[in-house]
């Protein structure tokens, strides 16, 4: 019984040991997993010895396979003091090793380790009757070398146990006690006493506690490693709440990039037609300052104003883009010259440099875009062009050329500036890429240039050669003329003056309606409506009222509620207009409002003809 159990015990123990031996950190286990593997066979082996009606034969045969398994058992140990217990094994291991293996090499071989015969051992108060093979002299030398090859083992575990290294107490008990049984069962075998051998008692006692040395181990393990998952589980908790901030903070960072980036796009597309009004403004009063009216005048006018324009088309595209990014752009049949002469006229309002400009676009050629698209490429493309040359040559030189090439129109911006390398080139068309000194450019001309050419179906690419210049070649589709083109809103002497309320609570936007008005109507001022609805409330009454959308006290929409309760009829007089509509109640007011609502700065010619949709007959603006 004892036998069966051993065996089963080794087999269990082992094979748990060669399955916590293969996980990290467990390694050191599977030499203790051999020990209990050879000690199954040991016991298998040892059981024939006390089985009744079992040959001599099989007894010799197992006798020396007992042998061969309690030798491995035995340098299974010593070998797991050596290597794991102190690192690396020393010439006392290795002797006792190569002694072991000897022993195990010299067992299955008669007459060396054992004789012949077959001794009987009988423990008669047990009943029990052993029987083996009889040592020679160099067997009962071997036996001795494995009770003594146990002692290297038992005491590396001691020092480890003394020093707390290792949870190595079993079996440090299951080792020492192998020291009474072999001297125990020596004393059996010398036929001094009458006891059981108990080697193999000592052998299984010393895996059990093994076993339960690993199973120890085990449960620590279990243990440290739900701490750590807990306190994982915090840190990772910690670390994502973490994470989430910095989200935040990143996305806040993000956003604040964006609203950077969009400010330096829109610097850039407004600063020219803004430099040109400038220039002009600052020329007229200086020509004005000595007493001359300039002979251009008109014509500085006339630019200043189509720059407005165009600032004012970039700013409502702004307002529109969120709502109507996915709208296709604006085409039709535009005139290549028309374009080419408005940026022209803005680049050399703005340019200060000895700059030849020269313009070779024909008349009556039409592309299939949009005026302002075109006017922005080329004004973007022209400045470009001029800040290529060097500021100290005086022969600087800027052409534009258009021609049809069957069914697309190719326009030409070209220069002899510095030009542009190969790696320049490639890269030239990514956002906030510039070549300019700091300060001098968003590099965003060229990028926004290239995605307004694509909502049109066009293209553009760069031809340069270092130090000889660049030319630009823009590629858009050809387009026939127009049928007619649109006859401009004709303004005529006003026949008559209507009174007209203004409500806005920008001071310099006020004057500068009242001067335009005036001519027209007889204008009375308002700073906001609270001030308005005092004036409709005064003698004479208004014939119409102009009122901006966004201001404090409600604004447009509130002023309006409370003039459709005081005067219903002039509330339908009312035309409003707006820089940019912001909140979802004026969103919804202007969508509900029966009147188109102008955008800044709004033409004069569209509120005349607003004005005379809504006054009565007999009234007139003076259109």
């Amino acid at each position: 019984m004892i036998s069966i159990v051993g065996t089963c015990l080794g087999l269990v123990v082992a094979a748990l040991g060669f399955g916590f031996s293969s996980a990290p950190g467990w390694r050191d286990h599977r030499l203790p997993a051999w020990s209990a593997l050879m000690l199954s066979g040991y016991s298998a082996t040892n059981s024939v010895g006390s089985m009744a009606g079992t040959s001599d034969a099989l007894v010799s045969l197992c006798s020396r396979g007992s042998m061969i398994f309690i030798t491995l058992f035995c340098a299974c140990w010593v070998a797991y003091g050596a290597l794991f217990l102190e690192g690396r094994s020393q010439v006392l291991d290795r002797t006792v090793l190569g002694l072991l293996g000897l022993v195990a090499l010299l067992a299955p071989w008669p007459g060396i380790l054992y004789t012949s015969e077959v001794l009987f051992f009988e423990v008669p108060w047990l009943k029990l009757i052993y029987r083996t093979l009889n040592p020679t002299l160099l067997g009962d030398a071997a036996l001795g070398l494995l009770c003594l090859s146990l002692l290297l083992p038992l005491v590396r575990l001691g020092r480890a146990w003394w020093r707390g290294e290792a949870d190595v107490g079993p079996v440090v008990l299951g080792m020492a006690l192998n020291l009474p049984v072999g001297i125990n069962d020596s004393l059996v075998v010398a036929r001094v006493i009458t006891m059981p051998l108990l080697t193999e008692v000592s052998l299984m006692t010393l895996v059990a506690l093994f076993g339960v040395q690993m199973t120890r181990r085990f449960v620590a393990n279990a243990k440290s490693l739900e701490e750590l998952r807990v306190a994982l589980e915090e840190k990772v908790s910690q670390r994502t709440a973490e994470l989430t901030r910095m989200q935040a903070v990143l996305m806040r960072h993000e956003k604040l990039a964006a609203i950077g980036q969009l400010a330096a796009g829109v610097a850039h597309e407004i600063n020219n037609p803004s430099a040109a009004v400038a220039a002009n403004l600052r020329y007229l009063r200086e020509e004005l300052a000595g007493g001359r009216l300039p002979e251009d005048s008109g014509e500085c006018i006339d630019e200043s104003l189509a720059s407005v324009q165009r600032i004012s088309r970039i700013v409502r595209q702004l307002l529109d883009a969120g709502r109507a990014a996915a709208a296709p752009a604006p085409s039709g049949s535009h005139e290549v010259a028309s374009a080419a002469d408005a940026a022209l006229a803005t680049v050399r309002a703005a340019n200060t440099r000895p700059i030849t400009f020269t313009l070779n676009v024909p008349r009556g050629l039409y592309t299939l875009s949009s005026q302002d698209l075109l006017e922005q490429v080329l004004v973007n493309l022209l400045s470009n062009a001029i800040q290529a040359i060097s500021p100290d040559r005086t022969d600087g030189e800027v052409r534009v050329e258009a021609l049809r090439d069957g069914e697309r129109v190719r326009i030409r911006v070209s220069d002899n500036g510095v030009g542009m390398s190969q790696d320049v080139q490639q890269r030239l068309f990514g956002p906030f890429f510039t070549t300019k000194a700091l300060g001098m450019g968003t590099g965003l001309g060229l990028f926004v240039s290239l995605g307004l050419l694509r909502t049109v179906d066009g293209t553009i690419h760069v031809e340069s050669t270092p130090g000889q210049g660049s030319t630009f070649t823009v590629e858009l589709g050809w387009a026939p003329p127009p049928l007619a083109p649109p006859a401009p809103v004709a303004l005529s002497k006003p026949q008559a003056r209507p009174r007209l309320l203004l409500v806005d609570d920008e001071r310099s936007v006020r004057e500068s309606l009242r001067r335009t008005l005036q001519g027209r109507f007889e204008v009375t001022l308002a700073s906001g409506p609270e001030e308005a609805l005092r004036r409709v409330e005064e003698p004479g009454g208004f014939d119409v009222v102009l009122c901006d959308m966004t201001m404090p006290e409600g604004g447009g929409p509130a002023f309006h509620r409370e003039l459709c309760a005081r005067d219903a009829t002039l509330a339908r007089r009312t035309v409003f207009y707006t820089g940019g509509v912001t909140s979802t109640e004026a969103r919804d007011f202007v969508a509900r409002y029966p009147l188109p609502v102008l955008e800044k700065p709004f033409d004069l010619g569209a509120f005349l003809k607003l004005v005379d949709e809504v006054l009565p007959a007999g009234s007139s603006s003076g259109q």
